[in-house]
């Protein structure tokens, strides 16, 4: 399940290098804070691999289990800090958001469960341009750069009569990711309200073993199984304008 590798240290340089060039843009221009905003919205996730595995576990069991969930979409949360600089605005970007999937059997004789649980923190940089200003309303066009920290936990439960076992297994797994996004904001004095929404494509990565990250987790054909959260995101947010 487990195999070596070389060094990931590379991945956080690449990560600041590819900000850098997002925000440089707007220092060359006067620059002025411009809003801070707060989110709340949906997101879905590819997670083929990962779908493929739990497809594997089901298959393996001696017993007919059942796939009780497979990476839903699910509530995630977010937060941006904006500059003006003319003709557009760049920014910050913080997300959370979460997901998981289950496989299990239960009947009289035991009972066995397998969870993937996945957590995922995420910073970003946001360039983007007004395409449309009418009435009140804003329609911008944006890019996102987004690095996304990814926790997934295995769990395995296993319970027949006299016996009893649990293990849990931690992964990390560190991915790019570029999402262009469409929002629409309108505003009352100094509080803003906007919807959103983009798809973010992501680069694939390893799940590296938590404990020692020269280590990654393998299919049963001795593949390298690789996390791709990419998908779609809605978000409604409620933001504070500092601009009069």
């Amino acid at each position: 399940m487990f195999k070596r590798i070389h060094s990931f240290a590379g991945l956080a340089l690449m990560s600041g290098l590819m900000l850098f060039a997002i925000v440089r843009q707007g220092y060359a221009q006067e620059v002025t804070p411009s809003s801070i905003f707060l989110n709340v919205g949906y997101s879905t996730y590819q997670l083929n691999q990962l779908k493929a595995y739990n497809a594997f576990v089901l298959n393996s069991l001696p017993v007919e289990g059942r796939l009780v969930t497979d990476f839903p979409g699910y509530v995630m949360y977010s937060g941006g800090f904006y500059f003006s600089s003319e003709p557009g605005f760049f920014g910050l970007y913080l997300g959370h958001s979460s997901t998981g999937s289950r496989v299990s059997y239960n009947d009289y004789s035991g009972r066995f469960r397998f969870d993937q649980l996945i957590r995922t923190n995420t910073v970003g940089g946001e360039v983007g341009l007004p395409i449309v200003k009418e009435k009140g309303l804003v329609l911008n066009g944006s890019l996102r750069y987004l690095f996304n920290i990814n926790t997934i936990e295995f769990d395995f439960e296993y319970q027949i009569p006299g016996e009893y076992d649990f293990q849990a297994v931690n992964f990390d797994s560190f991915t790019h990711g570029i999402q262009p996004t469409i929002s629409l904001t309108t505003g009352y004095r100094y509080w803003l309200a906007k919807i959103e929404c983009g798809y973010e494509i992501q680069t694939p990565a390893k799940l590296l073993l938590n404990q020692n990250h020269d280590v990654f987790l393998l299919d049963e054909n001795e593949k390298e199984v690789k996390y791709n959260g990419a998908g779609v995101r809605l978000q409604f947010g409620i933001g504070f304008s500092f601009l009069e």
